[in-house]
């Protein structure tokens, strides 16, 4: 009787043994496919953002940055700066088109923008705001005069004021983003021409140095806040924090993709 229970009991743990491997059997086939699905939505969004991107662009840039300035209460500049931008072709009054937005509650843009060619450059630079809002800004930068292959180097930047442009404290970022796929803040960097480096650096106010958990950054489908994981793997040694400033210099970045220094705000507000 004993013998007959104890094969019943070893047979019974064979079922459930069997089950358990089923079900991670089962288990690891869930999360292949949805990484498999994960992949082919990210492969989608890419290539619905790059459809309307010539395969040969009109100019490429050495070198593209985003550098952002803001105080304990959310007031700073952004400014981008084109340096080295190289035309493949030849074209009269090239523009540059631009587009700024501001997500935070109560976020807006101040004063009129600023921008201009950079020491060095063969063409002047005018930027021409052709829609406002509080929150947004879009229009192109006039490259005055004959670009092509042999009109040499041309560099300039953009400037926006802001006021409330981030969410200062924890608590407002988590109310903000709450429907939103990314929780947190970013800076981003578009790329939508071939660029040799893109770089992006925010220099945090007092109420901001030695965040924790520390900025991170990460790289998103253009227009989209999906993850971009096999470029975001790679941003690491790339990335420089110091407690006060973030910087992040990506070299060979990716048609297409959007290159951010993303962070959560302190949990509260310091003034100073």
């Amino acid at each position: 009787m004993e013998l007959i229970v104890a094969a019943f009991i070893t047979g019974g743990f064979g079922i459930v043994s069997a089950i358990f491997a089923n079900q991670r059997r089962r288990g690891a086939v869930a999360e292949k496919e949805t990484a498999v699905a994960e992949k082919q939505k990210t492969e989608t969004a890419l290539e619905k953002f790059t459809e309307g991107i010539a395969v040969e662009a009109a100019y490429s840039v050495k070198r593209v940055e985003i550098i952002i300035e803001f105080d304990n209460d959310g007031k700073g500049t952004q400014q981008k700066r084109w340096i080295k931008l190289q035309c493949t072709q030849s074209i009269q009054n090239l523009q540059i088109p631009f587009t700024y937005r501001l997500a935070a509650p109560g976020a807006r843009l101040t004063g009129k923008i600023k921008g201009k060619e950079l020491p060095g450059s063969t063409l002047a630079a005018e930027p021409r705001e052709e829609e406002r809002t509080d929150h947004a800004s879009r229009g192109t930068i006039l490259l005055a005069g004959q670009s092509g292959p042999t009109s040499g180097e041309i560099s300039f930047f953009l400037e926006h004021g802001v006021k409330n442009a981030y969410c200062m404290t924890r608590q407002q970022a988590l109310e903000a983003f709450k429907n939103d796929d990314w929780k947190q803040e970013y800076v981003t960097c578009g790329v939508q021409v071939p660029i040799e480096i893109v770089i992006v650096q925010v220099s945090f106010p007092p109420s901001h140095h030695n965040l924790h958990p520390v900025p991170i950054p990460v790289a998103f489908i253009s227009g989209t806040e999906m993850l971009h994981t096999p470029e975001t793997l790679r941003l690491p040694d790339s990335f420089y924090y110091d407690g006060m400033v973030a910087r992040l210099e990506v070299p060979e970045p990716k048609i297409g993709l959007s290159y951010a220094i993303s962070w959560m705000p302190p949990e509260v507000h310091a003034d100073g």
